[in-house]
């Protein structure tokens, strides 16, 4: 096996392993963050700040988010180099990654419709996405129930545990957009590449 291609290998190793940790510091910084907001307040006065911690929880949530997300998509960007070094030779990563970035899907014509596939991986995504949109919810309703009445605690404003997670919605909502934005366009400079290096031997094999 070639040094670069051992070198991709030990970094997909390491960005699992940094994805590992960041899951996990996700879980510890958002129990932190509320036990600091709700399981403080009773050794403090009701009108106590320290329920506005608990607006932190949907930026912290998105920030671990993007660095998971980005860790996928370096970890896919490598295995799909790797599946068209073993169709192709001759491609070298760095030129392969430099197709990414001057990528124009305008200008792709597909010559092959290829049948929708599930990601059988998804489920941790999942479970990283849903979180951030189930606690920037929960921080929305209870801005929300203290605006209309349903829960009354002196001194505490409504606006920022609504406004903050309605950002956490919508962030979270456009992270998750860009990132299929992100993979659709890997796929089609995977397909491009595939097609034009397939037809280039094709023809060499027919003349």
């Amino acid at each position: 096996m070639s040094d670069d291609r051992q070198q991709l290998r030990n970094e997909i190793m390491e960005s699992q392993k940094i994805r590992s940790d960041l899951l996990k510091w996700k879980l510890l910084l958002v129990a932190v963050l509320g036990a600091s907001g709700l399981g403080l307040v009773n050794k403090i006065e009701k009108n106590s700040f320290s329920f506005y911690i608990l607006c932190c929880i949907p930026f912290v949530c998105l920030y671990v988010d993007l660095l998971c997300k980005h860790l996928n998509l370096r970890m896919i960007i490598i295995c799909k180099y790797f599946r068209l070094k073993n169709k192709i030779h001759k491609q070298e990563y760095e030129n392969f990654v430099d197709a990414l970035r001057k990528f124009d899907g305008k200008k792709l014509k597909a010559k092959v419709k290829e049948e929708k596939q599930i990601n059988v991986f998804a489920l941790e995504d999942m479970a990283l996405e849903w979180a951030t949109l189930l606690l920037s919810f929960f921080l929305f309703l209870f801005g929300f129930s203290i605006l209309t009445g349903w829960i009354s605690i002196s001194g505490l404003q409504w606006w920022p545990f609504f406004h903050s997670g309605l950002i956490g919605l919508a962030l979270s909502a456009l992270v998750s957009f860009l990132y299929k934005k992100r993979l659709t366009r890997i796929d089609d400079v995977y397909n491009s590449i595939y097609n034009q290096k397939n037809e280039v031997i094709t023809e060499g094999s027919n003349s």
